[in-house]
């Protein structure tokens, strides 16, 4: 029983990695896409200029919220869903309610948004040239800072959609900001969001668990060949009985000896015994 669960924890142990190995390959060999599709260095860089231009004027440089990045992102996206490029959807939807739903609560909201532009200079340039755009940049009231740069179709050519949101909380402007010299929180809302909606996000989702059953099968084939091994070692260290055998090696059957007939006290024939039909005719003999 033993020896073939043993087996059996050996067959699985080989199925999961050679699973695993299946997957490890389809990670790499799957298409990757661009890092610039998640628009983070083009996002840091519109930061950077922005809180540069600011210092400049003496105001204080924003810090990146992720709440904020969230509610651009999720702009942006829609912006390229339903191709039209305003701060207010087809629907009605203005862009401090995609502020709301990220549970931003703000005293000072703002946006900005570019479309069809090379780089983040000149963006921010274009921006700078537009009173309502260099109004939000310049304005010192708000405190944070979050914007996505994304790639897709509008109107079927290739472009860049940028979105760019300002905001002061009600709740100060400390809780879950960032400096404004890097952007950690965007750099880790974007790569989750494309390695949970890739193919290759799945596929390491499965990596990781196949590595979590392969650790258990294994520590449980180990552990069955310790505790068969314990059991042949009890099981030899028992003194049996010697076992003849012919030179062989073929076992000797030896036959038992017949027990010897008994013997009757009156008599010193050999007592044997007679069934009923046989028992009518009665001898005995008398010394």
């Amino acid at each position: 029983m033993k020896s073939r669960f043993t087996k059996i924890l050996f067959i699985v142990a080989v199925a999961v990695l050679l699973l695993k190995s299946g997957v490890s390959a389809a990670i790499y060999l799957w298409p990757k896409p661009a890092i610039d599709n998640t628009g983070n260095a083009a996002a840091q860089e519109l930061i950077q200029l922005t809180n540069a231009y600011r210092q400049g004027l003496g105001l204080n440089a924003l810090a990146v919220n992720p709440r904020l990045t969230q509610a651009a992102v999720n702009k942006a996206k829609d912006l390229l869903a339903k191709q039209y490029f305003s701060h207010t959807s087809p629907e009605g939807k203005k862009f401090s309610d995609w502020v709301k739903e990220v549970n931003y609560s703000y005293f000072y909201v703002g946006e900005n948004l570019a479309i069809d532009f090379a780089n983040p200079q000149e963006v921010f340039d274009a921006w700078l040239n537009s009173p309502k755009h260099k109004e939000n940049i310049d304005r010192k009231e708000f405190q944070e800072i979050g914007i996505a740069d994304l790639k897709g179709q509008f109107n079927g050519r290739e472009t860049d959609v940028v979105v760019q949101l300002f905001g002061s909380r009600v709740l100060g402007a400390n809780e879950l900001s960032t400096s404004s010299g890097d952007l950690p929180f965007s750099n880790n809302y974007f790569g989750s969001l494309s390695s949970l909606s890739s193919t290759t996000g799945y596929f390491g989702l499965i990596d990781q668990y196949l590595n979590y059953i392969l650790f258990a099968v294994v520590l449980l084939l180990i552990l069955a060949i310790i505790f068969g091994k314990i059991r042949r070692k009890k099981s030899s260290n028992k003194i049996e009985p010697a076992i003849p055998a012919s030179a062989n090696g073929i076992k000797k059957i030896t036959p038992k000896k017949l027990a010897p007939p008994l013997v009757s006290l009156y008599t010193k024939q050999p007592h044997i015994s007679r069934s009923p039909q046989a028992s009518k005719k009665k001898t005995i003999s008398v010394k």
